[in-house]
């Protein structure tokens, strides 16, 4: 077993911000963990990690307990750059990695080669931008190539061309059977790394799959746009028109069989019908668009 989870439970006074989590990770895979600032995203990988400690839990990675100091030999985990020593260069850091985990020079070159850090590697880390501490970060979490990875918003600062070789590597290292477990809000980037994700929602996770099986976007064509759209509203159902006979709405199964129902009874016509899955951007606005979360990570 990878990543095993039961029963996970954190409050910060009397707010709830896990709720009896369960999870587990049984094969290689790449995981995406989505969620607005303020709802514990990086709260959780902290536990997990066992820099913060929970109300409840019970936590394995790799088969042993994850207060055992010694999993990190297969695990590394990125966080911001508030870890990182400003005083030392970036040259600095990687061979302290290195020389943990018994990595050659030739690894570390290759691997900056290939980040393009190369120029800037022998200068101190607090004259470095956002982007190249990013770049840092990334570099000391792979650079053993462990067999869970864990990284909070990796792509926090990035060029397009940066995030291109970052989702690459990433890539890579699953198909040689590393696990990633990681945050972003780069929701299209998301989808382009995975379909392995799960949405951090009042304090529980909901899996894009489930979500999917529950509700899906469909796009109609219809005669008399201005009644149906009065009823969509009515049921505080969201749409889109997209043209001026056609609508896009994300529904359950009960909700589509309804409003076919109500156009059958007021004699609505629908010249057409499609359905398609819903993006990883619609479901976050989804789930999230209610409440405001534009507050610091919790």
């Amino acid at each position: 077993m990878i990543l095993k989870i039961s029963q996970l439970t954190k409050y910060f006074k009397e707010q709830c911000v896990l709720d009896e989590v369960d999870l587990e990770i049984s094969e290689p895979t790449i995981m995406a963990l989505v969620a607005p600032n303020g709802t514990g995203k990086s709260t959780f990988l902290n536990i997990i990690t066992n820099i913060e400690s929970a109300s409840y839990q019970e936590i394995t990675i790799l088969d042993k307990k994850h207060t055992d100091p010694s999993i990190f030999k297969e695990v590394t985990y990125l966080q911001d750059n508030s870890v990182l020593y400003g005083e030392l260069t970036g040259q600095d850091h990687l061979d302290f990695v290195a020389s943990l985990h018994e990595i050659s020079k030739e690894a570390q070159q290759a691997l900056t080669d290939r980040l393009q850090m190369t120029g800037y590697l022998k200068k101190q880390v607090k004259k470095y931008s956002l982007g190249m501490k990013q770049h840092l970060l990334f570099a000391m979490a792979v650079l053993p190539e462990p067999q869970l990875i864990i990284l909070d918003e990796p792509l926090n600062g990035l060029d397009p061309s940066s995030v291109l070789r970052v989702r690459e590597i990433l890539k890579e290292l699953h198909q040689e059977g590393t696990t990633v477990l990681f945050s972003s809000h780069n929701l299209d980037e998301i989808d382009r790394l995975t379909d392995n994700i799960y949405f951090l929602h009042e304090g529980d996770f909901i899996s894009a799959k489930d979500y999917h099986a529950q509700r899906l976007d469909y796009t109609f064509v219809l005669e008399e746009i201005a009644q149906a759209a009065a009823y969509l509203a009515q049921q505080q159902l969201t749409f889109e028109q997209l043209a001026p006979k056609k609508i896009e709405v994300t529904l359950t199964q009960d909700e589509y069989q309804e409003l076919l129902a109500y156009c059958r009874l007021n004699e609505i016509l629908i010249h057409d019908t499609a359905i398609s899955e819903e993006s990883t951007q619609n479901i976050y606005f989804d789930l999230f668009r209610s409440k405001d979360y534009e507050t610091d990570e919790v």
